[in-house]
C-alpha cells in the first residue's frame, strides 16, 4: 500500500480478530470525498450514532455514509462515523438537497 511495504495481507495478519470488521471502511475509505462530492442527505434520527445527518453515496454496489452532527458550540458538521452497507438504509428517511446555500427538507 504505502510504497509497496504494507499489503492487505500485512494488514490482515497484524489485526487479527479486528481485520474483518473494518476491512470494508479501510477498502472504501479512498472514496470519501465522492461521498461528500455527491452525496444524498439523509436526517438520522434513529439515536444509535451520534449524528444530525447521513451523507451517503452507492459506490461499487455498497452504499458509503458519513454521519455528522452539529456541535452545540458552534455553527460547525463535525464527522462522526464512516460505515459501508450492502443496502441503502436511508432510503425512507427524511431527506434535505441544499439549493443555493439553503436547506429544504423533503418528504417522501
Amino acid at each position: 500500500m504505502l510504497e509497496g511495504k504494507i499489503s492487505w495481507d500485512d494488514l490482515k495478519r497484524r489485526n487479527i480478530g479486528h481485520y474483518k470488521q473494518y476491512e470494508y471502511r479501510m477498502k472504501y475509505m479512498i472514496y470519501l470525498k465522492e461521498v461528500v462530492d455527491s452525496c444524498r442527505i439523509a436526517v438520522y434520527n434513529q439515536g444509535m450514532i451520534k449524528a444530525d445527518l447521513m451523507l451517503y453515496h452507492e459506490k461499487e454496489k455498497r452504499f458509503l455514509s458519513l454521519g455528522i452532527y452539529k456541535e452545540k458550540t458552534t455553527d460547525f458538521f463535525v464527522p462522526t462515523t464512516f460505515i459501508e452497507n450492502k443496502y441503502n438504509k436511508f432510503q425512507n428517511s427524511r431527506h434535505i438537497v441544499v439549493v443555493k446555500r439553503e436547506i429544504q427538507l423533503l418528504d417522501y
